[in-house]
């Protein structure tokens, strides 16, 4: 199975976090030119981790399509990189990993995140 992840995304692209660059929609439009490209390469989904107790990540992910995984509902994959994160110093009790399947693969996979 094959997806799209934000790790993978160039830093550059990510510093748009900044608070000066918010409300700007620019958040949105890279995820959705992401998600579209991924689309474009027959990919199954994509996903990333995020802190699961800020207040904007929910509402504003959910817009997009993305489900929260809990541990043992994400992959390896996802587990390692949370795992990673985690002992880079980021509190585990906050990260969180979530997922959005592309429709065309949902025949495939029955919606899971294996």
């Amino acid at each position: 199975m094959w997806r799209l992840h934000r790790r993978k995304v160039p830093a550059y692209w990510r510093d748009g976090r900044a608070p000066c660059w918010q409300r700007k929609g620019l958040g949105r439009r890279l995820l959705t030119t992401l998600i579209d490209l991924g689309r474009a390469r027959k990919l199954d989904g994509a996903t990333l981790t995020t802190d699961r107790f800020a207040p904007f990540n929910a509402p504003f992910y959910a817009t997009l399509g993305f489900q929260f995984l809990e541990k043992e509902a994400a992959s390896l994959r996802l587990r390692k990189i949370l795992e990673a994160e985690i002992a880079k110093g980021l509190d585990p009790l906050r990260r969180v990993s979530i997922a959005l399947l592309f429709q065309a693969a949902r025949g495939r996979n029955s919606g899971a995140w294996p």
